[in-house]
């Protein structure tokens, strides 16, 4: 029987892991989803937004039924690294086009990072050089902003990936600055902004289309199981045997995000895309924000299945 660590190791650089599938049948057992009084997404939406003065958006749909939920779903929020799994499926598209490989080696020297957010980046110093394919990994699993500087300067920078959005069908999201000053777009601004519905909508092409190969699709989707950053936002309201594939995003002060596919079961899957821009939040709140969000997010859109 194959254990939770086993699947998790998969998909490491250039190793591609299990189908979604395949990987919900080796984590889960029965579906929990509490039996509790329902809270709707909008009175959790509106009791922070009159505590804090910021703005929530939220679109959430299950795959299987079509039911969704949302909440300024089509209003602009800043993307902060919630743009780095676009980022990174854009590279793995170059890669299955024969455009680039992930076995292509990127040397590097300490004076490269600067002062950037680079944990992965700094932890491969020793050797002064990465793949194509540990760039990604450290992009999407730890956020590195010098490997997600890395695969843009090799892609294209960020007018090919907005010009990637488009060819998605994504005629909102556009990103005009690199890691960090993509984070300071002034609230209410249109540079480096996202709504939810068309992040949720990127989502289901890049993870669940046809879009990628199945090794490329299955590479992105192991990285984001494996993201570091997301334990206390989506995931903490959420069961511990569920499969979930997310990449997180912040600017530290009054905007952050998360984007996920949860797979409560192997052939049940739901898109949850939350984002918060404005006023003044404590990290309590946003943490709160975004555990209760997932979990009666996720209560509602099964409740037809139940």
């Amino acid at each position: 029987m194959m254990r939770r660590r086993d699947v998790l190791a998969l998909g490491t650089a250039g190793t591609a892991v299990l189908f979604p599938s395949v990987l919900c049948q080796a984590l889960w057992g029965k579906r929990a989803v509490p039996a509790e009084r329902a809270v709707s997404i909008e009175e959790i939406a509106l009791e922070y937004e009159q505590a804090t003065g910021g703005h929530v958006g939220i679109y959430a749909q299950n795959i299987a039924t079509g039911k969704s939920l949302a909440w300024r779903a089509n209003e602009r929020f800043l993307m902060c690294s919630s743009f780095k799994v676009s980022l990174v499926a854009s590279v793995l598209l170059r890669c299955d086009r024969g455009q680039d490989s992930l076995d292509r080696i990127i040397s590097y020297k300490p004076e490269d990072i600067g002062d950037l957010y680079a944990p992965f980046a700094k932890a491969h110093l020793d050797k002064g050089e990465m793949s194509v394919a540990e760039l990604c990994q450290g992009a999407i699993e730890q956020s590195d902003n010098f490997c997600a500087n890395k695969l843009l300067e090799r892609s294209g920078g960020v007018l090919a990936l907005t010009a990637f959005w488009r060819q998605l069908g994504d005629n909102q999201s556009q990103l005009d600055n690199i890691e960090p000053f993509l984070n300071e777009t002034p609230y209410g601004g249109i540079e480096n902004t996202t709504t939810p519905i068309a992040m949720a909508h990127n989502l289901q092409k890049m993870l669940l289309g046809s879009l990628l190969s199945p090794s490329s699709r299955d590479r992105l989707t192991g990285w984001m199981v494996r993201c570091q950053t997301g334990s206390q936002r989506l995931r903490a309201g959420l069961p511990k045997n569920w499969v979930i594939a997310d990449k997180t995003g912040t600017n530290g002060h009054d905007a952050a995000s998360d984007i996920a596919i949860l797979w409560p079961q192997p052939d049940k899957a739901i898109i949850l895309s939350v984002y918060v821009w404005g006023g003044t939040p404590t990290k309590d709140q946003l943490l709160s924000l975004f555990s209760k969000i997932a979990h009666y997010s996720a209560a509602d859109i099964l409740q037809s299945e139940s």
